[in-house]
């Protein structure tokens, strides 16, 4: 969901083959939307809830500090609780197996 000019507001895709893919570049999460540029996840600023703040993959490196545990992806900030998000309708599957095309 575009929100400005290489600005972008996070939402969640339930198929795994629509999705956009993450990676993590050392410590900052980025995304393949298939351009020339880096996509990075970019933790949002002070909002009006003590707990609650909001996300966006924007044009750039965005914030650093993620890493990957049994859990999944966790951002490294003492003020970071989890992720709030719906997983109804998720397919929990595996993705299919990469295939090569020749």
């Amino acid at each position: 969901m575009s929100s400005g000019a290489g600005i972008n507001d996070v939402v969640l895709e339930a198929n795994r083959i629509t999705a956009a893919k993450g990676f993590l570049n050392g410590t900052y999460q980025e995304f393949n939307f298939g351009t020339d540029f880096r996509w990075g996840l970019n933790m949002g600023g002070a909002a009006n809830y003590a707990a609650w703040e909001f996300t966006e993959i924007n044009g750039g490196l965005g914030s650093g500090g993620f890493f990957l545990n049994e859990t999944g992806l966790q951002w490294n900030n003492p003020e970071f609780g989890g992720w709030l998000g719906t997983l109804s309708g998720f397919d929990t599957s595996p993705p299919p197996a990469e295939t090569e095309t020749r």
